[in-house]
């Protein structure tokens, strides 16, 4: 009896994935404290920002934009760093943000003054720019010092609040909160390494849930800055996604589609193996050898990912590693690793079937032919 040696190499591409939960892009970040970049309203605005923040004091009959009273400076008022420009970009382009028709840009504006005469100044400045309070592209949300919950209906259409994530509001008042925010560090202690604790998520899940029960949007301030993070938040729906990293936001967010994998499909259906041979003592009837080219853990764990945590190769009982670097790369190509598989010999980079001196050596078809062996090569890409 003899026994049948198979090569099959298939050929694969390997990448990060990730299902996200809703459809993210720069239009879901929010610039916290926008003003203290060197270019207020601008970059985020370039950047496709969908929510900018900015703090404001009122001081001798005027609102001025800063973080604390004594950073207050006369050329920074509301009016020059951020109504102004906002009336620029409505008169450029027809009552429209930016050439794209469907964009809409949330204003959020944190009070740091007592919150009922800063609001009353807002509101008559606001009136003066017809143009923004007008828009339907434009939403004005009131934060920081707020005047009390129960006046909010009493303020004009074209104002909004942002409410607390954990705070219940009857409807009357609810119509006027467009968001609700919370400190995400009363809900999780996590520093934006690695994942959150179970109880962590359950406690945010909990509140984001809420929230969007309620049909708001959900923003946590305070919260870790950085990729990691952002994909963390965006597993948990939350939909406005916080950031001081302009450039490196809006880059993540632009990039996101390279660097992801939404199924569409039905998991693939694993087979489920008996073990009914293992441990047993006969004669092996065939071999067959996969050579999945470009293909180790990263590849593996990103098609389980996929299948949404099944793939048949986890299903097998015994597994081991292969270590198939080149002889002169840490990185190998296809062709050193393949003659490893074939010959048990490492070689260099873009050298196939030849020792790291150039010397042909043998392979697995011809040692078996002299056994006496049948051996074949399938390959789905050239040969």
């Amino acid at each position: 009896m003899y026994f049948r040696l198979v090569f099959a190499i298939f050929l694969s591409a390997g990448g990060i994935l990730y299902a996200q939960p809703m459809q993210y892009s720069a239009r879901t970040l929010h610039a916290h404290n926008d003003y203290v970049h060197e270019i207020p309203f601008w970059s985020a605005y370039y950047h496709n920002f969908g929510s900018i923040e900015v703090d404001v004091f009122y001081v001798q009959n005027r609102i001025l934009v800063a973080h604390e009273a004594s950073e207050l400076d006369p050329k920074r008022s509301l009016e020059a760093l951020y109504l102004d420009p906002l009336k620029e970009c409505l008169r450029k382009n027809q009552g429209y943000l930016d050439s794209d028709t469907t964009r809409k840009l949330q204003l959020m504006i944190d009070l740091k003054t007592e919150g009922a005469s800063t609001l009353d100044a807002l509101v008559k400045l606001l009136h003066r720019y017809p143009e923004i309070i007008k828009s339907k592209f434009i939403q004005i949300l009131i934060s920081g010092n707020k005047p009390p919950v129960s006046t909010f209906p009493n303020y004009p259409s074209f104002i909004y609040f942002d409410g607390n994530v954990e705070d219940t509001y009857s409807d009357k008042v609810l119509s006027k909160i467009a968001m609700l925010s919370g400190n995400f560090a009363e809900f999780a202690q996590w520093n934006g390494k690695g994942v959150l604790t179970l109880f962590e998520k359950h406690r945010l899940d909990s509140v984001i849930g809420r929230a969007h029960a309620l049909g708001r949007r959900v923003r946590f301030w305070n919260a870790p800055d950085g990729i990691n993070a952002w994909y963390q938040l965006m597993q948990l729906k939350v939909d406005w996604i916080n950031t001081d990293l302009i450039e490196t936001a809006a880059t993540f967010m632009q990039t996101l589609s390279d660097r992801e994998y939404l199924p569409t499909e039905a998991p693939y259906a694993c087979y489920v193996p008996m073990y009914r041979n293992d441990g047993a003592v006969s004669r092996v009837k065939n071999v067959i050898l996969l050579i999945g080219d470009g293909m180790a853990m990263p590849q593996l764990y990103a098609a389980y990912t996929a299948n949404r945590g099944a793939l048949n190769v986890f299903n097998m009982r015994y597994t081991g590693m292969s270590k198939t670097s080149s002889a002169d790369s840490y990185i190998t190509d296809s062709a050193p690793g393949s003659t490893a598989f074939a010959t048990g010999i490492k070689t260099n980079n873009r050298a196939v079937g030849v020792d790291p001196k150039g010397r042909p050596v043998r392979q697995l078809p011809a040692i078996l032919k002299e056994k006496g062996m049948k051996t074949g090569i399938i390959t789905t890409g050239d040969l």
